[in-house]
Order: C-alpha cells, then structure tokens, then sequence
C-alpha cells in the first residue's frame, strides 16, 4: 500500500501552545517539566483486555463493553492499545478520555478501512482542564469511531 492509497483527515489535532524546561541543551536533553495546549476530538472510551488478548503485544482491547466474536474470526479485535507505565491488566474496567491524534481511511479497499490512533488520557487531579497521557491505541474498521464527537481544548502535562 502506498501513500496514494490512503486518505488523510487533515486538521484533527491542533496544537495551540506549548512550554518545556529541558534538564539541560534544549531538544537533546530530557524534558524537565513542560505542557501542550492542544485541541481535538475527544471521547471518553471505556476499555477492556480480555484475557484471550492479554498475550499479544500490544494487547487487544474491547471497547464500550463489546464482546469479542471468536465465532467470526481467530483475533476478532479492531482495536490495541498500550499503557506507557503498567500491564495490561490494569486496562480492566477503566474509563479513558480518548484524544484522536490521527485517522486514515484506505482508499484501495473494498469495502472501505478506517484506522484511527488516539492518546490514552486521565485527568490531573486538581487540575482542571489538564490531562495526562497514561497510554496510546489504535481502532481499526469500517467505520469512524469518532464521528460526531465534540473538539475539546486540553492541557496535555
């Protein structure tokens, strides 16, 4: 597949500021402290790993309490996702603010292909307004999945 076979939805992210304290030489050393002001599509997912999906890498997840059909299929998931600093396990019966930061539909096939990665975020505490990236996804499908869903401004710390 090539690019030309692909279409991309420009314009789903927006980064509107953005600050850093680096350790040490700016964008060589690590980040010390910093945020983003982003805007974009949010929806809050709740997802799951059931256990049959847990030995792959990155796991399968089920999405809105779906229900994984095996009878369909030997992997029937359209949707991984992994969390940045813990296992698989701990995906069991969380609720996600999802913040869709890419979607390609796949013009060669027939019927259609949507893939759509998004950011993984929970609230800060006592923050209002600021997020934290706790992990990152990918839905594949026929379909959008973010359709209809309202942009939303956050800071990403």
């Amino acid at each position: 597949m090539s690019v030309l076979d692909m279409a991309f939805v420009p314009s789903i992210l927006l980064v509107r500021i953005g600050m850093f304290v680096w350790h040490g030489l700016p964008y060589v050393s690590s980040i010390e402290d910093g945020y983003l002001v982003l805007e974009g599509p949010v929806k809050k997912v709740k997802l799951d790993v059931p256990p049959e999906a847990q030995e792959y890498n990155p796991p399968y997840l089920n999405i809105d309490d779906e229900v994984s059909g095996f009878d369909e299929h030997p992997i029937p998931w359209q949707y991984a996702g992994q969390l940045d600093h813990e296992s698989a396990d701990k995906f069991q019966h969380r609720t996600f603010f999802c913040l869709l930061v890419k979607s390609v539909i796949h013009q060669d096939d027939r019927p259609k292909r949507v893939t759509e990665n998004f950011l993984m975020l929970e609230p800060v505490e006592g923050e209002s307004g600021s997020y934290r990236r706790v992990g990152m996804g990918r839905m594949r499908g026929r379909q959008k999945r973010f359709v209809g869903v309202e942009n939303m401004r956050l800071r990403l710390v």
